[in-house]
């Protein structure tokens, strides 16, 4: 399982971060110099402005990066639901509500819960 996660990591992270964070840069400083702006006297300018564009690009990145963990530990544990409630389906096993103080076996002086400590019927 978290072999899976890693490839689906991979397999979709690590294209985003070349095309969208580092395309994101390059596209401020290929562009402000096609149309002219970038020259040898306003570098001091555009180099910040394409490093600032792509901090923010790279935080969004960082942000999906967090979300897609997230996620996963929730996959992770809805598999783990599923194998459990596939583990009560396949020994017939039921869940019971917790016996109420009157749902008791009377054996002399004595009384017993009508179910199992473990609120589980076979």
């Amino acid at each position: 399982m978290k072999c899976k996660i890693f490839n689906e990591f991979i397999r979709i992270f690590i294209p985003r971060l070349v095309l969208e964070v580092f395309g994101s840069t390059g596209a401020i400083w290929g562009f402000s110099e096609a149309i002219g702006l970038r020259t040898k006297t306003t570098i001091w300018f555009w180099r910040p402005a394409a490093l600032g564009m792509g901090f923010i690009f790279f935080m969004r990145w960082v942000l999906q990066v967090y979300i897609f963990v997230a996620e996963s530990g929730n996959v992770r544990w809805q598999v783990e639901s599923e194998a459990v409630a596939d583990e009560q389906e396949r020994f017939n096993l039921t869940t019971t509500p917790p016996a109420e103080e009157d749902d008791t076996i009377k054996l002399g002086d004595k009384s017993m819960p009508n179910q199992s400590p473990f609120h589980y019927e076979v």
